[in-house]
């Protein structure tokens, strides 16, 4: 009975030793980091000039927002794939498409004719975005000119709005 008492009081014994090395701890560090620049989103309400009849129609208003993470200013570019084509009313500007078949209009940089035309080419420069997530409304307007040569049909185009930031 000694032997099993003395054998039960060594294992007690390993254990607690056993157990005592496993608490040892040690610390280090982790480092955590990111950078966060500037983010910005762009949408647009559509331009809908409705049925054409022969006589000018516009200014249809359009709004481009951009919203962006932090306080920026920004450009607002706009490119077609149909502007001012060499076998599609040339020179015309923005060109709606149906078929093989175009209805030139005009945009521009403002909510009338006497703003700045858009082209394939120029921006809308200077636009201050601020902070925050509310963002900017850039106005823009459409038109199309009266007496324009057209096949009865559905036209319709794709703009493309490139913010630069």
């Amino acid at each position: 009975m000694k032997l099993s008492y003395a054998i039960a009081g060594s294992v007690l014994a390993l254990c607690a030793a056993t157990t005592a090395l496993a608490s040892n701890t040690t610390t280090g560090t982790l480092a955590v980091n990111s950078n966060v620049g500037t983010v910005c989103s762009v949408s647009a309400t559509p331009i809908a000039f409705g049925s054409y009849t022969g006589l000018a129609i516009g200014p249809i208003t359009s709004g481009i927002t951009v919203v962006c993470n932090t306080a920026d200013t920004v450009s607002i570019g706009l490119t077609s794939p149909n502007y001012a084509s060499s076998d599609i009313n040339a020179g015309t500007g923005f060109n709606m498409i149906n078929g093989s078949d175009a209805l030139p209009y005009t945009l521009y940089q403002g909510p009338t004719s006497g703003s700045t035309a858009w082209t394939d080419a120029n921006s809308m420069t200077g636009i201050s975005v601020p902070a925050g997530g509310s963002g900017t409304t850039t106005t823009i307007s459409g038109y199309l000119a009266a007496s324009l040569t057209t096949v009865p049909g559905t036209y319709s185009d794709t703009v493309t709005v490139t913010v630069t930031y």
